[in-house]
């Protein structure tokens, strides 16, 4: 195609996964398709060691088949971040935090004049600009 392309190729549920499981898995799944290992440029990860290794794994078996071309490594997902934040404000505020972050997604959700008045806020203040989307119910 000449151009990156990203896909979902397929989903397996590992459960407690070893680096190796991992790695197993992806060379599996691109087993019986077009697609070249030579080709991959990267992998994305929620960020735990496991995933780390399992990137260096599949960096190794790329390196063979593209005589010593690596992966790119673009770090981790910004989930895992929020996930180990929220777990962390668990741990500090207690249980009663996540009330507050239901309170604040209702205090927005309705009233497009309260999101306004906070994007006003973030852009005086100089906050990174964040929204608060309306959540639509099927």
């Amino acid at each position: 195609m000449n151009q990156v392309v990203e896909r979902h190729l397929k989903t397996r549920c590992l459960g407690h996964a070893i680096a190796e499981d991992l790695k197993s898995g992806i060379l599996n799944a691109t087993d019986g398709s077009s697609l070249s290992l030579s080709k991959l440029l990267t992998l994305s990860s929620d960020g735990p060691n496991v995933n780390r290794k399992q990137f260096i794994l599949m960096e190794c078996e790329k390196r063979k088949v593209t005589n010593g071309d690596g992966l790119l490594d673009v770090g981790t997902c910004r989930i895992q971040s929020m996930y180990n934040t929220f777990c962390k404000s668990l741990e500090e505020v207690g249980e009663t935090c996540s009330d507050l972050i239901v309170n604040v997604y209702y205090f927005f959700r309705e009233w497009p004049a309260r999101r306004e008045d906070y994007s006003k806020i973030q852009q005086k203040t100089g906050v990174p600009r964040s929204n608060f989307v309306k959540h639509v119910h099927t």
